[in-house]
């Protein structure tokens, strides 16, 4: 994949080569690349990123009026269920509809995608709707230079060193958070 294109069809080559056994996708990007996981991953789950769905929304709505709309919004992303996640949902349109209609097209854009972690385990959702630990990740992957000069040096093997530099980062977290877990008796 060259460049940093974001079209579908570049993505869902690259996806579909790398496909295996990806149940659940976390997404906070648009267009083409949702296109491509949808296509690639047509089972999966997938998840857009709260944390960056919430930046977009404060940055239309008056901040006089963010702290009401930011408690109903969300009560909506984080209700018990996808049934119950709907009816405040439904009651942030009908307040907001006529007031601050560019607010409620970006609540509402891909809406069912935002409350997919509703659909997982309750201990898992804190987890998995933000996209923010990839991101941290990502930014310790570029800060550590002898995880990230492995895969820029080695021809041919992009991806595997990524892969393991990734891999190396996601054991720490999941190290660390299992160290710091409670112990059952």
């Amino acid at each position: 994949m060259a460049g940093s294109k974001e079209d579908a069809e570049t993505v869902s080559a690259f996806l579909c080569a790398a496909a295996g056994s990806a149940i659940r996708c976390l997404s906070c990007l648009t267009g083409g690349i949702i296109k491509a996981i949808e296509t690639c991953f047509p089972r999966s789950e997938r998840q857009r990123c709260l944390a960056h769905r919430m930046r977009n929304l404060v940055a239309k709505v008056p901040e006089d009026s963010w702290p009401e709309f930011k408690a109903r919004a969300t009560a909506a992303y984080q209700a018990p269920s996808r049934a119950i996640a709907r009816d405040p949902a439904a009651g942030v349109v009908k307040d907001y509809e006529a007031e601050l209609p560019s607010a409620i097209a970006c609540f509402m854009d891909d809406f069912e995608a935002c409350i997919a972690h509703l659909r997982m385990p309750i201990t898992h959702r804190r987890a998995i709707r933000t996209t923010n630990l990839l991101e941290r990740l990502f930014v310790e992957e570029r800060r550590r230079p002898l995880l990230s000069s492995y895969h820029h040096t080695v021809p041919g093997n992009a991806l595997v060193g990524l892969h393991e530099s990734l891999s190396r980062l996601f054991g720490k977290r999941i190290r660390d958070r299992s160290d710091a877990a409670p112990r059952r008796p």
